[in-house]
């Protein structure tokens, strides 16, 4: 299991979204989807979709859950066949620990790494070059001091609790602490008051033998009502690139 020295944590003061994606520039990319738009790529890209990929969608109870989850498959494939100019049909993804998804046989492609999450109407995927975890969140009414307790460390919640309490402030953190535990491959049930994320260098205690490492945890506003993170591994600060392309991008020529 990996272990982690330390956790940066910045926030974005305003991403500026491209509609272009021409080349795998180095850095971090995060793609923005607003879902109801791209649900219709789905049945025009079936066969990206891998038999164990259609099984397990045929699981979900709700529509939307499918959907979500095959788009999001759909969407990281072809982007990942954009970056490296390959066919989305050879890529094909295999499970890690708490069945993180990675590329099968990804040795040498460029932006090798990626994750992905959805909330509500809002899909992330990013892609990088290291190991790296995306969370995306809606700001919405939340019981706070129900789950403080056991998610935030002391300084988080004294953070919290100075003046009145503020939804995206507890978004904020949320959001670093789940793309921090994607990052490193750690079940979402960890103790998330152990990943401290209030801004600037946090540093964790030692949890293990062997060299920790450093994570850059980047928090912004999606859409003015979706929280996200992106972290991922790095001694320091990479660009991050943001595209929110359109789904004419991947339509199939006739």
């Amino acid at each position: 299991m990996k272990t982690i020295s330390e956790i940066h944590c910045y926030r974005e003061a305003g991403a500026v979204w491209k509609t272009d994606c021409a080349a795998a520039v180095p850095g971090v990319h995060i793609h923005k989807f607003t879902i109801n738009e791209f649900t219709h790529l789905i049945g025009q890209h079936a066969a990206l979709i891998k038999a164990d990929e259609a099984e397990k969608s045929n699981r979900f109870y709700h529509r939307e859950d499918a959907q979500r989850y095959l788009l999001s498959r759909i969407l990281c494939r072809l982007l990942l066949a954009k970056y490296n100019a390959l066919l989305p049909q050879d890529i094909e993804f295999q499970k890690g620990r708490f069945d993180k998804p990675y590329i099968k046989h990804g040795e040498g492609m460029l932006l090798p790494f990626f994750n992905w999450s959805h909330a509500q109407n809002i899909l992330l995927i990013a892609f990088g070059n290291s190991e790296l975890g995306v969370d995306v969140e809606q700001i919405r009414d939340f019981d706070v001091e129900a789950v403080a307790g056991v998610t935030f460390n002391k300084a988080e919640q004294k953070f919290l609790s100075e003046g009145e309490m503020d939804l995206e402030d507890f978004f904020r953190l949320w959001t670093r602490k789940e793309a921090a535990v994607k990052a490193v491959g750690f079940g979402l049930n960890e103790e998330l008051r152990l990943f401290p994320v209030l801004d600037g260098p946090n540093h964790l205690e030692d949890t293990g033998a062997g060299d920790g490492i450093i994570l850059q945890n980047t928090s912004l506003l999606v859409d003015e009502e979706y929280a996200a993170s992106i972290c991922y591994a790095a001694d320091g600060p990479l660009a991050l690139h943001y595209f929110s392309l359109s789904p004419e991008e991947f339509i199939i020529s006739a």
